[in-house]
């Protein structure tokens, strides 16, 4: 689409000159794919170490996220907005009225 619209707009010569950056583009990133593959190839440590940061970006993100979880569960509760009136309606301290945030938190 990039190609055809660049002929249209501009012309022969724009079109080619798109092609061949693209083409070019295309060329560069297979090469760099195919020298990474050799370098894992021949290298065990190279490889050993891509495994093993593959294997820990899963875990990685997992603990963060329940640290995230954990951290705004613990900013929430500590600030004393949350609290069960009757009936299970949720006020905030103080005003007597329903707070948004507090509905967020206990997940209404």
């Amino acid at each position: 689409m990039h190609i055809l619209g660049r002929s249209l707009r501009g012309g022969l010569h724009d079109g080619v000159a798109s092609a061949l950056g693209i083409t070019a583009g295309s060329v560069r990133t297979l090469t760099a794919a195919a020298g990474l593959s050799l370098l894992l190839a021949t290298s065990p440590l190279a490889f050993t170490s891509v495994k093993l940061a593959g294997g820990a970006y899963p875990i990685l993100t997992q603990c963060t996220t329940v640290i995230h979880e954990q951290f705004q569960a613990t900013t929430t509760a500590s600030a004393g907005e949350v609290c069960a009136g009757r009936r299970g309606a949720l006020l905030q301290r103080g005003h007597g009225r329903c707070s948004r945030r507090a509905v967020r938190a206990v997940g209404l």
